[in-house]
């Protein structure tokens, strides 16, 4: 018996170098469903012909841990790429492709949707292919990546809009960085709109990890009417639970608010203006639908120049000034114009 296998393997072994083209490609056809096959025959198809090694490597059902691994250490971009096409990859070979393979197999890796990657290998991807910008398009094309990916690659992209502006002169300094800046802090806040809640926390937590959790952002969110991504900023700088937040701005209590603010380290120009919004989105809390961007904006607007109590018009005046920074474009009018009128009262 041991001899007839023998025998035959030698065969089939020489069967998979016939000069013959049809031949060999057949042969590797019909082998291809067999589960258990020598090694010896595996690695001959798979050494010979590309198109066939390429087709044979990725139907195969006699490839076990051992044998991808070879693969993937001595294979060539099409090999690896056959192999990161398969359905069957375990999370060990998944992680080995991430780690060595080259980057069209990690390419094909990520089109891959019979293998789901899991949020710690889009973080091995992108921290490996961080340079590569064919790997992080295809990334971002992914629905699943976790957002911290998409966090990082926006202040990158900010970043790199910055020096070139700066190295070409494109347009007034001054002008410019605001315009990227404000372009920045929109994408992030779409970024953030696009989670459920439970995640919030973890991602305002690694923005302020990164610096990216700054006043303007915060500002621009109140002004907006993104008032769940305020309520876990602040909570998270002042070190206390959301929900106690959440308390305090419901009730609409201006001291505590303050406090807040204070102890989450907001410069206090900034509180007027968070207040504002505060009290508008208590009052929508009520109202069958939340205001959009544009109507938040002008009601803050409303509560700056008629329901804040004790205040000049010179103070009115800076408050809007700061809607006009960081609300949408029509509200950014109306508060300006409002501003120049409040400016030749005072």
């Amino acid at each position: 018996m041991a001899a007839d296998r023998a025998a035959v393997r030698g065969t089939v072994v020489a069967l998979t170098a016939d000069p013959v083209r049809e031949i060999r490609e057949a042969l590797a056809a019909e082998l291809a469903g067999c589960e258990t096959l020598d090694a010896e025959i595996l690695f001959s198809i798979i050494a010979a012909d590309d198109d066939i090694a390429g087709r044979f490597i990725a139907a195969t059902a006699a490839l076990d841990r051992s044998r991808m691994l070879s693969i993937l250490k001595v294979g060539d971009e099409l090999r690896q790429c056959a192999l990161a096409g398969r359905p069957d990859l375990s999370a060990d070979i998944v992680a080995q492709i991430i780690a060595a393979g080259c980057e069209a197999a990690v390419a094909v890796l990520i089109d891959n949707c019979r293998v789901p990657l899991q949020a710690d290998d889009f973080k091995r991807i992108y921290r490996r292919f961080v340079n590569s910008p064919a790997i992080i398009d295809r990334l971002l094309a992914v629905e699943e990546i976790p957002a911290e990916i998409r966090l990082i690659e926006v202040r990158r992209s900010a970043q790199r809009m910055h020096q070139l502006l700066r190295e070409r002169r494109w347009m007034l300094a001054a002008e410019a960085e605001d315009i990227v800046n404000e372009t920045e802090e929109r994408t992030l806040l779409r970024i953030l709109l696009e989670v459920e809640e439970q995640a919030l926390e973890r991602l305002i937590a690694f923005m302020s990890s990164r610096d990216m959790l700054t006043p303007s952002i915060m500002l621009r969110a109140a002004c907006s009417g993104y008032i769940m991504i305020v309520e876990h900023a602040l909570a998270w700088l002042a070190a206390m639970p959301v929900k106690r937040l959440k308390g305090l701005s419901g009730a609409r209590s201006g001291p505590s608010l303050k406090a807040v603010h204070a102890s989450a380290g907001i410069p206090d120009d900034c509180f007027p203006v968070m207040r504002a919004a505060f009290a508008v989105a208590a009052e929508a809390q009520a109202e069958s639908a939340w205001p959009n961007e544009e109507q938040f904006g002008r009601r803050v607007v409303e509560t700056i120049l008629t329901r804040q109590e004790g205040i000049g018009a010179q103070q009115s005046a800076e408050m809007l000034d700061l809607v006009g920074q960081f609300a949408d474009d029509r509200t950014r009018a109306l508060a300006n114009r409002l501003k120049g009128s409040l400016a030749e009262v005072a």
